[in-house]
């Protein structure tokens, strides 16, 4: 199903992430002396791996360090998940590791993709990424909803102690995070998939408009705080538009650009820089696919006027500077 039939395209160019390309990192060596508790060395092995993380997480670094570090970091994931089977925090250390190849490593990637969604390298090297991230996270998800079913099931007593210790509510949180981060890999993974292979990618957006639907609730609870609504949205209506589904992703970004104008002046207000970008770039899009040229026109000039009050965001945000050069949509 095309979705990149609009003339907008030419408007993006220079819209690129740099560093997307980094070495491969090295991987650290594994702690020297480590406690003969499985349990104890697998927690001191980890903190390599959050430490890794942190850097990532340092601005100040060059994209290119910060690239390698998480890749590093999984790395080291990849190996203590599969050194300690029985470890009792394995099941978030696989949902770490699934959040890192999707928000992190695989975000040059996908930010490059967005913008242009003919970028084949991009979406070559997105595409595995995407589909470990969904393969880990879905386990993840799977493996939460069957432990809460199984607390719910227990006899009183035993389940007044299971709510007692804090368990079943952090199962709960960890459900719904990892369900959050398993409708990114999913739909990245969609977005990554060649033109020949047009039913893998419906039925995966599929199941991103399915979970995020509005009838569902999630919108409104768990992803109900501001930035979480505008991601959420954003992601459900460029599922929808994907899906040809124009109407319902109309509704879907105009309630995320109602966001947009509620954040303004908020301490979220740059942090959300790039869902906000990315909602303002779909909805001109979505104008285009609805055949209205001149309203695309029109966003399309409001969204440069928008980036003009970001002139100071960190580099890796500049990749908006190509929206800025002149000409209409269609030019």
């Amino acid at each position: 199903m095309p979705h990149n039939r609009l003339t907008w395209r030419v408007l993006l160019t220079g819209l690129v992430l740099g560093a997307m390309a980094a070495p491969a990192a090295t991987t650290p060596s594994p702690t020297s002396t480590l406690p003969a508790d499985p349990i104890a060395a697998g927690h001191l092995e980890w903190r390599e791996v959050e430490t890794l993380r942190q850097q990532f997480l340092d601005t100040r670094l060059a994209q290119v360090e910060r690239i390698e570090a998480i890749r590093a970091a999984i790395q080291r994931a990849r190996g203590i998940i599969d050194r300690y089977p029985s470890h009792p925090d394995r099941l978030d250390w696989r949902l770490s590791l699934g959040q890192d190849l999707i928000f992190r490593l695989g975000q040059p990637y996908h930010r490059r993709l967005l913008c242009d969604p003919t970028d084949a390298e991009a979406a070559e090297g997105l595409s595995p990424l995407a589909e470990e991230a969904s393969t880990v996270l879905a386990d993840v998800h799977e493996t939460v909803v069957r432990r809460i079913e199984a607390i719910s099931r227990l006899p009183a007593e035993a389940f007044r102690k299971a709510v007692a210790s804090g368990q079943p509510r952090r199962l709960v949180g960890m459900k719904s995070r990892a369900g959050y981060a398993l409708a990114w890999g999913r739909f990245y993974w969609a977005v990554s998939l060649p033109d020949t292979e047009p039913v893998q990618r419906e039925q995966r957006l599929v199941q991103v408009v399915t979970y995020l639907a509005p009838e569902g609730g999630r919108l409104r609870g768990e992803l109900g705080r501001p930035p979480m609504r505008l991601a959420g949205l954003l992601l459900l209506g460029m599922s929808q538009r994907r899906l040809d589904r124009l109407d319902a992703a109309r509704r879907s970004l105009h309630k995320a650009l109602a966001i947009c104008s509620r954040l303004d002046g908020t301490p979220e207000e740059h942090d959300c820089f790039w869902e906000q970008l990315l909602v303002r770039l779909e909805y001109v899009r979505l104008l285009c696919d609805q055949g209205q040229p001149d309203a695309a026109a029109q966003q399309l000039e409001a969204l440069r006027r928008w980036l003009e009050h970001y002139p100071h965001e960190r580099p890796d945000r500049l990749l908006a500077e190509g929206l800025l050069l002149p000409g209409p949509p269609g030019s």
